[in-house]
């Protein structure tokens, strides 16, 4: 219940950072379609973690 999130805050931080970061190289050396596209299967890899995971037949949240 007393659960300290300040280090789950603190890594998403710098995980949006680096994801701003990210597509300006990206778009200069490759073009704007080519980090688009990145970006996108970027965003669908993101979720095959929770899809494969238990957590997707969990009817209960673990404790």
């Amino acid at each position: 219940m007393g659960e300290d999130l300040r280090p789950a805050a603190a890594q998403q931080t710098r995980q949006s950072v680096a994801g701003a970061l990210t597509p300006f190289p990206q778009g200069e050396c490759f073009g704007a379609r080519t980090a688009l596209w990145a970006g996108a299967l970027g965003e669908l890899l993101a979720v095959l973690p929770l899809l494969l995971s238990p957590l997707r037949s969990a009817r209960e949240v673990p404790r």
